[in-house]
């Protein structure tokens, strides 16, 4: 496993490298000092999970996850100590899987990690279709007719979660479930943040308005009524 891990402050990097070491003996550990580096990074060899600071020293987190999300399906962890509500919600909506505050709990940490790595798909529900709407999970890829886009993890989720159902209803409930196992304080927010950004995305590559229905205090469901 190729681990990515772009953090200016050499502790930080540190410690965040020797305890993924601990539960993944054998992954490639890369530690980028800047924006400008990780992205080379992510260009030139392909991560299976990125550990996002969002202080570094040449350009904003944001813009580094603004630029690297649309390139890769790997999970995106963003590490940081800011807390601002603001630029959790930012972070979400540009495609982190994850958003975890410094200082933390060594434990807890891991679990998030493990949590985000532990999200595959199975192969039989690998490619799903619904009406003119296809996803491969494996690649996380959504295609509407003629026209493709790729999804991040947790949209890939989402959507197939949706497609699945093939019209149906699916509640805030089953899709923190399939997010992450349970629901949480806040939960409900960070996927109305999740399916805005998804929406936005097939808007303006898919040309697809309106598909994603919105049931009020319930949960999404499709539909390619006018």
């Amino acid at each position: 496993m190729n681990i990515l891990i772009v953090e200016d402050n050499d502790a930080a990097a540190s410690t965040i490298s020797s305890i993924l070491k601990l539960s993944y003996h054998d992954a490639k550990i890369t530690i980028c000092r800047t924006g400008y580096e990780a992205l080379e990074s992510i260009n030139s060899d392909k991560a299976d999970l990125v550990m996002l600071d969002l202080g570094l020293p040449d350009m904003n987190g944001l813009k580094v996850l603004d630029e690297i999300r649309p390139i890769t399906g790997a999970p995106i962890i963003v590490v940081t100590a800011c807390e601002e509500e603001e630029n959790v919600l930012k972070a979400l909506e540009q495609g982190a899987d994850e958003y975890i505050i410094k200082p933390f709990r060594h434990l807890e940490f891991l679990a998030r990690v493990k949590k985000a790595l532990s999200k595959n798909i199975s192969p039989n529900t690998a490619i799903i279709k619904f009406g003119d709407l296809t996803i491969d999970c494996a690649k996380h890829e959504l295609t509407f007719r003629n026209d493709r886009v790729l999804l991040t993890r947790v949209e890939t989720m989402i959507m197939s979660l949706l497609l699945q159902r093939g019209g149906q209803i699916v509640d805030y409930r089953d899709i923190s479930d399939t997010l992450w196992g349970h629901a949480y304080p806040g939960s409900d927010e960070s996927i109305r943040v999740y399916v805005s950004r998804l929406r936005i995305k097939m808007e303006k590559n898919l040309k697809t308005g309106g598909i994603i229905k919105n049931e009020a205090g319930i949960g999404y469901r499709l539909s390619f009524a006018e």
